[in-house]
């Protein structure tokens, strides 16, 4: 049975958060009632997602958080999508609106996936792409290949397809 009390705190508190956001970037607020944003949690499977996350013991990595699927645009819900915290952390370190004051040479750098026995596992065109693979962070990958770190998710990873 799904613990309503603190699902109407999540409704609740998602909603505040949608609106302090938008204000926070200078958006128009969304055009989104409570009651709206309810039914369509809903709809997308909140109720599920809920009981997974209540019965992860409240790991956040598993907890329920709105994205919104193109960064750059409003809270609408032709551009939101139900994910994980995690899911949605990672996608926005990994994006390009966090690096956009940076001109990432890494985007172009092809990087190899290999097991820690030297299996040859995958070859990615770019760091962000090894990073989506593996669920972790590019700067993780980035030390990798670097040899500032040794593995990656109990991965080696190279900038050649040498093996060492």
């Amino acid at each position: 049975m799904v613990n309503m009390k603190t699902l109407q705190k999540f409704i609740t508190q998602s909603y505040s958060s949608i609106r302090y956001k938008s204000k926070r970037r200078g958006e128009p607020m969304p055009d989104i009632t409570k009651k709206e944003l309810e039914k369509w949690l809903i709809d997308n499977g909140i109720k599920d997602k809920w009981i997974e996350y209540i019965e992860s013991g409240f790991d956040k990595n598993i907890r329920p958080s709105i994205d919104r699927i193109n960064d750059y645009g409003v809270y609408e819900f032709s551009n939101m999508q139900l994910i994980t915290w995690r899911e949605n952390h990672i996608k926005g370190v990994n994006g390009k609106k966090h690096h956009r004051n940076s001109q990432n040479q890494n985007l172009t750098k092809p990087v190899f996936i290999w097991s820690k026995s030297g299996e040859f596992i995958k070859e990615c065109k770019n760091h962000k792409e090894a990073a989506d693979y593996l669920g972790c962070h590019k700067v993780s990958i980035s030390r990798a290949v670097t040899g500032n770190r040794k593995t990656v998710k109990k991965h080696i990873l190279t900038k050649t397809y040498i093996f060492l």
